[in-house]
């Protein structure tokens, strides 16, 4: 039988046991092998606003990277780290998706008045370059 450390997040492996009580954001994702009323909130995963109940003899034997364990306490086989949890698979997905418009704002000095002005719509999405001197699409009122 091992002994109880504490690790970083980067340290950890498949194969690995951790151990969760109240309070404790899940870092990888585990396949439980004991529960004693541990409870969830998994909101930043699911968009699940109610807590969820774990229970080693349940249909749901897996917590996520990212939930919160809000009560008891449980002990897991880490079976998924980094990119490889489904948090990371989600994130993957997202920015798989993101085109980068850099949010820009011209600011002009107008009247002793400083006056912000967004970049004209275009169908693509800006390059960086174009985000930093991008001119306003018409003149600022007298």
């Amino acid at each position: 039988m091992g002994k109880i450390i504490n690790i970083a997040e980067e340290d950890l492996r498949k194969g690995d046991i951790l151990l969760l009580q109240a309070g404790d954001l899940v870092p990888a994702d585990l396949r439980l092998i004991e529960s004693k009323g541990l409870e969830l909130d998994e909101f930043d995963l699911t968009g699940e606003i109610s807590l969820v109940d774990k229970k080693v003899d349940g249909e749901d034997v897996f917590v996520y990277r990212g939930s919160r364990v809000t009560r008891g306490n449980g002990k897991g086989v880490v079976i998924a780290i980094g990119e490889e949890t489904e948090y990371g698979e989600i994130l993957k997905q997202l920015w798989g998706q993101v085109k980068y418009n850099f949010p820009c704002f011209v600011d002009l000095i107008y009247g002793g008045k400083s006056l912000l002005y967004p970049p004209p719509p275009t169908s693509q999405p800006l390059t960086r370059s174009q985000a930093y001197y991008t001119t306003p699409p018409y003149p600022p009122a007298p």
